[in-house]
């Protein structure tokens, strides 16, 4: 069980114990089966194609569609897509494009509008070979996620009374990263406020509205803000010191 709230780490001895712990209401228990060697079920997408997805807790995303899934169904997505780099895996970050399907099925559970990304065709490492899609870990932290292998089942609990609704995407469009000491932008959707402001890849943030800021956490928390919030960005690129002015919408 992987309680991700208290970021702790539950191993059982067999699938009887898993049995017996406390599931609280609202829990969905889904089949699983192996899929390229990581647990998989059937999902779907929305309302009506079914697809293999396997659970990535590396993927930070909600979820992870193969070019030709999407292709193939001719998704409709909310907004369109967004050509991005932002599947973060340990070898990197994988190109594709960045959307919102709009609805994605496990079982009992139904997720409206999940963030999603269309891995593209020349990235043959962000799926498994065989697999439609994955799930990814923005949305397995809404839960409490317990991984029964022989059992056969993922057992969802939920961490949020709203585990469901449409999860919110900052309104900065900048991709933050924790560094030694310091928050540095991992990259920039384009159109976004980020962009607009001319924030890059690789620059180091010193301020934010006149307050230092040194945490991933508390830069994400003024990213958050209200739409139509002016925030002054004070920033380090190379040997010089820039300041710039981001304004809050909403991206996707």
């Amino acid at each position: 069980t992987i309680d991700y709230a208290n970021r702790r780490l539950t191993l059982y001895h067999s699938s009887a114990d898993v049995e017996l712990a406390d599931k609280p209401a609202g829990t969905a228990t889904i089949s699983l089966a192996q899929g390229g060697g990581m647990p998989a079920t059937t999902a779907r997408v929305a309302g009506k194609y079914d697809g293999e997805f396997v659970f990535d807790s590396l993927a930070t995303t909600e979820v992870v569609l193969s070019d030709g899934f999407a292709r193939e169904h001719r998704l409709p997505i909310d907004g369109g897509w967004i050509n991005s780099t932002w599947l973060a895996r340990p070898s990197g970050e994988i190109a594709g494009r960045m959307g919102r399907i709009t609805s994605l099925s496990l079982g009992s559970l139904s997720f409206q509008r999940p963030l999603t990304v269309d891995a593209g065709p020349s990235e043959a490492n962000a799926l498994p070979r065989g697999a439609d899609g994955a799930v990814g870990s923005w949305l397995l932290q809404r839960f409490t996620v317990t991984l029964d292998m022989p059992g056969e089942r993922l057992v969802l609990a939920p961490a949020t009374s709203t585990s469901t609704a449409p999860a919110q995407f900052d309104r900065s469009g900048a991709w933050l990263v924790q560094r030694a000491g310091y928050v540095e932008v991992r990259s920039v959707l384009p159109g976004s406020p980020a962009d607009d402001a001319r924030l890059r890849g690789g620059d180091q943030l010193l301020a934010l509205n006149g307050r230092s800021v040194s945490a991933l956490e508390d830069a994400r928390s003024v990213f958050e803000g209200a739409i139509g919030s002016a925030i002054v960005v004070r920033f380090h690129r190379g040997i010089f010191t820039h300041t710039t002015k981001l304004t809050l919408h909403t991206v996707m």
